[in-house]
């Protein structure tokens, strides 16, 4: 059994008009976890905290699930939801797996909120290797974030 992820978090996109903080697009240099290393050192925190659903493994379920949120000024992780799973239960645990990271390192604490979206695959060691994100994919992801922060009234 293994679990993989992308090695790039990608910036979301940039929302806020009608809210009292804005939340921005990440730039360069991005918030960190403690002991720095980047975006692959923050897909791989997630990684070791993502557990394959029991029910998902049984059935040789693979896929990805593009995961939403959003750090804080203060290095806190927020506002955390599924854009697109390939099962409910691989969700979750992604969604879990992110509100147990620890404090990021803000490094722009002028700027505010800083949004992200990661790209986590599972996959099951014997099987086909499931490639990297498309960049179609990132962009239906970042299509479902836009809509799900801007709804139509």
């Amino acid at each position: 059994m293994r679990i993989s992820a992308g090695l790039w978090l990608l910036g979301a996109l940039c929302s806020g008009a009608a809210q009292a903080q804005s939340t921005y697009c990440p730039i360069w240099p991005m918030p960190e976890l403690p002991g720095g290393g980047g975006s692959p050192a923050i897909v791989a925190a997630i990684q070791r905290r993502v557990t394959y659903p029991p029910q998902a493994l049984r059935a040789n379920a693979t896929g990805r699930v593009f995961v939403s949120f959003v750090i804080t000024p203060d290095g806190r992780v927020q506002e955390v939801f599924v854009v697109k799973a390939f099962r409910r239960d691989c969700g979750l645990a992604v969604v879990n797996a992110v509100q147990r990271l620890p404090r990021f390192t803000p490094r722009l604490r002028k700027y505010g909120n800083v949004r992200y979206v990661a790209p986590i695959t599972f996959s099951i060691e014997g099987r086909k290797p499931i490639g990297p994100p498309s960049r179609q994919e990132y962009a239906q992801a970042h299509s479902k974030v836009f809509r799900h922060l801007n709804p139509k009234p």
